[in-house]
């Protein structure tokens, strides 16, 4: 017998977030083959036979509302040809948009501190390197209803700041 475990709301997030980059880039003519191995630890998908990592998240409000990634994964992100960060709207808010931003080539890129993400107790849960927000470039707005709605499902982020609507 075969057990097929539940995927978590966040593993779902980035797999609606693979989906949205794998249907914007064949609608503008680009090959794309998604990896078949979940734990890659390379890529998401080749575009146009170079590495592309797709992270979909809230930005962190406390840095600069900046995209971060998990330490055990920035490798991954750093040596990517593309990095693409779809940023999700907070889930009380009316917000009806997903961002799409693309990092500058790798070369290039900045990453900024490390942030220690930490249980109720005190103990650390994650430690997240931050992406400095000023360097993306913002490629596309996502507003279709049922995409946003799903985004904002899948959201885990615990950010109890404020909530303007942004």
């Amino acid at each position: 017998m075969v057990l097929i475990k539940k995927k978590t709301k966040a593993e779902e997030l980035g797999d609606l977030g693979e989906y949205i980059i794998k249907q914007l880039a064949e609608e503008y003519g680009f090959d794309v083959i998604l990896s078949k191995d979940p734990y890659d630890d390379e890529k998401d998908m080749f575009i146009n036979g170079k590495t592309c990592e797709v992270k979909t998240q809230q930005f962190f409000h406390t840095q600069n509302e900046s995209p971060a990634v998990e330490k055990s994964q920035f490798n991954k992100v750093k040596n990517a040809d593309y990095l693409i960060f779809i940023e999700t709207p907070e889930a009380g808010t009316n917000c009806n948009e997903l961002k799409v931003w693309q990092a500058p080539p790798k070369e290039e890129r900045k990453f900024g501190p490390e942030i220690d993400i930490k249980n109720s107790d005190g103990t650390i849960k994650r430690t997240m390197i931050v992406c400095d927000r000023k360097q993306l470039n913002l490629m596309g707005i996502i507003d279709e209803p049922s995409i946003v709605k799903r985004a904002k499902e899948l959201c885990s982020s615990g950010w109890k700041g404020n909530n303007n609507g942004k």
